[in-house]
């Protein structure tokens, strides 16, 4: 009991406890932490279906969404592996939770390969691009994910892009996917600095280490 300021005595709120799982998602549970601990990444739907001995990957997906339902884990839906674990087997809050390729990083990493792999944008291209074009149309797309008017950001998008590959107006009813967008391209941008700079760190060492030669 607990007084609630005026004297009163209250009964005190037990915390919430999770819903019990069944025993098959329960091994699904210890499929995904063991996968964590010894790996560090999680397991594939079909990986689990074999640990589990679970012959249909239908079956695995119903004990996720289980799992999901109930609080124990949180599932990234673009990425095979993004599986967040909240609950241990006991039912605890995870102190420090355990993460499988957080969701938005995730979704980030993959259309920067989609972009690299479907469209022929690879560092080679992308270091042709040495007046911020990568980091202009990024903001483009950051700004029309924040629902400004396409025509505000006009002049953020390269001059010299062909204009078939801004896809801002196709997707202004979806800002996560112009977010992601937009961050690939900012990563897309960072790399080709890095890129820079260590040819440029590359170059100095040379030409010192040809001095010290001379």
């Amino acid at each position: 009991m607990m007084s609630n300021g005026d004297g009163r005595a209250t009964a005190e709120r037990a915390p919430t406890r999770p819903k019990r799982l069944t025993a098959r998602q329960a091994g699904v549970l210890e499929v995904i932490l063991k996968s964590l601990k010894e790996r560090n990444i999680a397991p594939t739907i079909r990986e689990i279906a074999a640990a589990m001995r679970i012959k249909s990957t239908n079956g695995v997906n119903d004990h996720l969404r289980a799992l999901e339902r109930k609080g124990y884990i949180r599932r990234a839906r673009c990425v095979s592996r993004g599986i967040q674990v909240r609950r241990g087997l006991d039912g605890a809050p995870l102190r420090g939770v355990i993460l499988a390729t957080e969701a938005a990083a995730s979704c980030v990493l993959k259309e920067r390969l989609r972009q690299r792999d479907e469209e022929g944008y690879d560092d080679a291209h992308d270091d042709q691009h040495t007046e911020g074009q990568l980091a202009r149309a990024g903001a483009a797309y950051a700004l029309a994910a924040g629902g400004s008017p396409l025509s505000e950001a006009h002049d953020l998008w390269p001059a010299d892009w062909d204009k078939r590959c801004d896809k801002r107006e196709a997707l202004q009813d979806d800002p996560r996917r112009l977010l992601v967008m937009a961050a690939a391209l900012l990563q897309a941008e960072i790399d080709r600095l890095d890129r820079l700079e260590a040819a440029r760190a590359a170059k100095a060492a040379s030409a010192t280490s040809s001095e010290a030669e001379g």
